[in-house]
């Protein structure tokens, strides 16, 4: 059956006896997809083979009376429980029989793991309070200032799908993407509401989408030429923002190629939307070095900022600039003053030019109520969108002097009642570095009380200390969010676990199995 043995990659496997073990050789069929660039950009390439080959291996060295069983919780490790778990949801069975290899084939126990069918992890997403903290930052911009909604890495982690149809009810004027699956998405809803690419494309994506009312980047002539070129054979003249690098050293025009600008500014087949940076520091407590990027950025655009249409927007400020300096009326005004830019008379007319052009905010992690960092947080009226709760399912009492979680690096000082989560890294949840005894520990939030985290976060389980309390089985679990009047947040959670907001964000809401909207 040419159906059951060419599998789905189009791959075949030959199988030559080599002493005591199993060798796979692998090689392609010569039969291709029409078109090789359809595929994503970054490509995780999961060798369904090899992991046959792996249980196969294991199974032939077990002894007569070892059976195998093939592990495939958290979405199988990453790599995809539909591909990786046959279609039949059967598993095999490896035994030795002298000189060959028998499969037996036993069908798996699957069973939804809540009968309502909520997943026991819920990530919570409240929809309103995304609307609230876009249109409350809208409320703080100035009257020339624009609001972009960023969306990009399926909206942080929140749920492209479910928020982008509220950034746009919201009264943004554009949204911040990066791949063309997400512009495709978006444009199945709203044909309207203009797309900012916030990276530069390839010649294929830029032609995929060209007439999709997509913005591009350009950072480089090079890269001008490559999209002006996909508008002249698509008939039509890409709209692009001209990106000028902040000191990321990344992306962008470097301010010593300005003449390249000049030349992008002249191109058939683009047309010139906006000017843009983006800074390396806008989230820490000196200003300083954000306030002299911007004042650089400022000088070089007055350079060529005649040849602009006036309402070219002209932007700089992601979620950390936004609140430090467009959120607050004269605030980069004041910077300036401070930084003592304007004894130099001709800053203060550069200034004055500059100002009369249209800007933007482009708000990413502010917009979810997540912290851009310690120094720079959101304002108080904001509230996070994305909570992640769990349920105790099993409690246990522990005597004094035994140890909790792998490696040992809990142990127990007195009697204690351990409560058991089924959430870990396979959740999202992050995994620390070791905590010992006597350190500050991660807590979760139980009826609007803290618990603290004991022993090491695991793949599907985390351990906490619920010692001298009444707490049962199926009470609810906080990890991230409100409960009461007290709160676990992200910037919390990326303090104890030494990693940011955005990751934070981005890894829970990434089990798109566990969302629930609200």
């Amino acid at each position: 059956g040419l159906d059951k043995l060419a599998p789905e990659k189009k791959m075949i496997t030959r199988v030559n006896r080599n002493r005591n073990h199993t060798k796979l050789k692998q090689r392609t069929l010569s039969i291709r997809a029409s078109n090789e660039r359809k595929l994503p950009i970054n490509q995780v390439v999961i060798n369904t083979f090899a992991y046959q080959h792996n249980l196969i291996y294991i199974g032939s060295l077990l002894p007569a009376n070892a059976s195998l069983c093939a592990v495939l919780k958290g979405d199988a490790y990453g790599h995809g429980l539909d591909k990786l778990a046959p279609e039949k949801k059967m598993i095999t069975r490896v035994n030795r029989n002298r000189n060959h290899t028998k499969l037996k084939q036993r069908t798996l126990s699957i069973r939804a793991s809540n009968e309502r069918k909520l997943p026991i992890n819920q990530v919570v997403i409240n929809t309103f309070a995304y609307q609230h903290n876009l249109i409350y930052i809208g409320s703080l911009l100035p009257a020339n200032a624009s609001l972009c909604a960023v969306l990009k890495g399926d909206a942080y982690g929140h749920g492209l799908d479910k928020l982008a149809p509220v950034a746009v009810s919201s009264g943004v004027s554009h949204l911040g993407l990066v791949n063309n699956h997400e512009i495709i998405q978006v444009r199945n809803t709203n044909r309207n509401i203009p797309i900012i690419r916030l990276r530069p494309a390839t010649a294929f994506e830029a032609q995929q989408v060209c007439h999709l009312n997509v913005q591009e980047l350009v950072g480089s002539h090079s890269k001008a030429l490559e999209i002006a070129q996909v508008g002249i054979e698509a008939g039509t003249d890409i709209p692009v923002h001209v990106m000028l690098d902040g000191g990321l050293n990344r992306k962008g025009f470097n301010y010593e190629d300005l003449d390249q600008v000049h030349k992008v500014l002249e191109l058939d087949g683009v047309t010139v939307k906006g000017v843009m940076t983006h800074f390396p520091n806008a989230d820490a407590m000196d200003e300083r070095d954000t306030v002299i990027e911007l004042a650089t950025f400022f000088r070089n655009v007055h350079k060529f900022h005649k040849k602009l249409p006036k309402d070219t927007i002209i932007h700089y400020a992601n979620s950390a600039t936004t609140l430090r300096f467009l959120c607050k009326e004269h605030a980069i005004f004041e910077a300036f003053n401070r930084a003592g830019f304007f004894k130099d008379e001709e800053f203060v007319r550069i200034y004055g030019d500059i100002m009369q052009y249209p800007t933007m905010s482009r708000l990413g992690i502010a917009s979810y109520g997540l912290d851009p960092s310690e120094d720079i947080t959101i304002f108080p009226q904001m509230r996070p969108v994305m909570a992640l709760h769990s349920k105790i399912v099993e409690i246990r009492n522990v005597p004094s002097k035994k140890t909790v979680g792998y490696g040992r690096t809990y142990i127990t000082q007195r009697p204690t009642k351990i409560a058991t989560i089924p959430c870990g890294y396979a959740d999202g949840y992050p995994r620390p570095n070791i905590v010992k005894n006597g350190e500050v520990r991660p807590m979760v939030l139980i009826n609007g009380k803290r618990y603290p985290i004991i022993g090491r976060v695991s793949m599907n389980l985390i351990t906490i200390d619920i010692t001298d309390s009444d707490l049962e089985v199926d009470d609810t679990v906080v990890l991230l969010g409100y409960d009461g009047n007290d709160n676990i947040s992200a910037l919390e959670l990326s303090y104890w676990y030494g990693t940011i907001t955005y990751t934070i964000a981005c890894n829970i809401g990434n089990c798109v199995d566990n969302r629930v909207f609200e």
